[in-house]
């Protein structure tokens, strides 16, 4: 009997992503002087060290009355955003910023090689692409190769590794029966609420690739 291929893929995976998260906590902590760097990456720490102190868990943003009298509050919610709520754990009362980077190239780590494998990409591709889209993007050594700003926002990691598995299941819609393609539809769905309610401004970008996405086959698709 075939095995199924994400069973296949399983222990490559595994093996592979256990030795990128070693990597990363170890790089991470070596270079954490240039994470979350400078007066934008101090705001954030404050932003996030603020919220985590003085609000709870809620879908929406309340008024910040340390920002000033009845202004709204910084649009992202870190209670949403796994690599700020892991630093919280790992951190105390403050972000520990590299627990927080670290979870941030986890996810780009995992969105890649998902969406690798949901564009029918060799395991061994998909692997490679998965190791190069942090390792290139995010500030292992100094600044990061590609986007500086990752020096200053994590948290994009967050939104981009979304963008890409809703792209990766936007790839399996319709590609099967009524219920799977039901499912593979709510997964867009959910993902897409989840950026929208963590990362409002980062959505933008985000939502708009994906609805782009959506709609590139049938601009052009033939017409009967």
């Amino acid at each position: 009997m075939r095995q199924p291929r994400w069973l296949h893929d399983i222990c490559p995976l595994t093996v592979n992503f256990l030795s990128f998260l070693a990597l990363s906590l170890l790089a991470f902590r070596i270079n954490q002087v240039n994470l979350l760097a400078g007066l934008d990456g101090s705001y954030f720490l404050t932003l996030a060290k603020h919220q985590f102190q003085w609000t709870t868990f809620a879908l929406g943003f309340t008024n910040d009355f340390i920002e000033s009298n009845g202004n709204i509050a910084f649009p992202v919610n870190f209670h949403l955003v796994p690599g700020y709520i892991l630093g919280r754990l790992a951190g105390g009362p403050d972000i520990n910023r590299w627990v927080c980077y670290s979870a941030a190239a986890s996810e780009l780590f995992l969105g890649t090689y998902v969406l690798s494998r949901a564009l029918q990409l060799p395991a061994l591709t998909a692997t490679l692409a998965a190791w190069a889209m942090p390792l290139l993007s995010l500030p292992y050594v100094n600044w990061p190769l590609l986007y500086p700003v990752y020096l200053l926002i994590p948290h994009l990691s967050t939104a981009v590794a979304e963008a890409l598995l809703i792209f990766a299941c936007f790839r399996r819609v319709g590609r099967s029966g009524s219920l799977p393609a039901a499912a593979w539809a709510t997964g867009i769905f959910l993902i897409a609420a989840h950026m929208i309610a963590s990362a409002t401004l980062c959505s933008v970008g985000g939502t708009s690739a994906a609805a782009f996405r959506s709609g590139l086959p049938h601009a052009f698709r033939k017409p009967p």
